[in-house]
């Protein structure tokens, strides 16, 4: 005899909006100052228990300020393909090619 457990797929959070991401983060400080167990908020969010416990160490440390999301992704400098030298060679050729036509 076999016996099937329903076992709930933590969803990942970074295919969420940034939106609902920050709403999920205030949400479970809400329901830890209620008295849910993060064990609890975990299964209500459906987020890994760690996650819920990363959020609520840096609530505990720094408040909620730092549960804010940043920024996802390179730096703007970091997305060049080019090093501001090889940029400004390139203008100036093309500045050359420009003026020679």
């Amino acid at each position: 005899m076999y016996v099937k457990i329903n076992v709930m797929k933590k969803q990942d959070s970074r295919q969420l909006s940034q939106e609902i991401q920050q709403h999920n983060r205030l949400l479970a400080i809400r329901l830890y100052e209620r008295g849910q167990s993060r064990a609890e908020i975990a299964k209500i969010l459906e987020v890994h228990y760690v996650v819920i416990c990363q959020w609520i160490r840096v609530w505990k440390k720094a408040g909620e300020s730092a549960l804010k999301l940043g920024k996802r992704g390179r730096r703007p400098i970091e997305q060049r393909l080019l090093t501001p030298e090889q940029e400004l060679k390139l203008k100036e050729l093309g500045s050359l090619w420009k003026a020679g036509t």
